[in-house]
């Protein structure tokens, strides 16, 4: 899934690209993951010299960190541009929207509110989550 900018449509040339990929299993380096869904080497190596910015995911890691409100699963699922879907991002969008239409969670102009019904707030993102953004 692409989100930020680039899937808003609001990027300058210098913006990176974000992405969020979702594998069953983690790699320990960052691109490990990109040579294990037997992508071609070149376009591997190519991303790794391109301003992508890769966020590595099991599908359980991902929603935890929907059901813990953090800011990139969030940010993904309202803006993001799916690329390949095999039923995950299905369904991880309806528990989002679900989400919103209960008052959970409701994007406003400067971020998230994080509403009724929610669990508090910790004030902490995991380190793994959310980079830069």
């Amino acid at each position: 899934m692409v989100f930020g900018s680039r899937a808003r449509g609001d990027w300058k040339p210098w913006s990176d690209t974000d992405v969020v990929i979702i594998v069953e299993a983690e790699g320990t380096a960052k691109w490990a993951p990109l040579h294990g869904l037997g992508l071609p080497r070149d376009a591997v190596e190519a991303a790794e010299r391109s301003c992508v910015e890769a966020r590595v995911f099991t599908p359980e890691r991902f929603r935890e960190l929907l059901r813990s409100f953090n800011l990139t699963a969030l940010d993904a699922l309202e803006e993001g541009v799916v690329l390949y879907d095999d039923g995950f991002w299905r369904e991880v969008k309806a528990e989002f929207e679900r989400m919103k239409a209960s008052g959970r969670v409701e994007k406003i102009p400067i971020g998230w509110r994080v509403g009724r019904g929610s669990a508090p707030f910790r004030g902490k993102q995991p380190p793994d989550a959310h980079r830069g953004h």
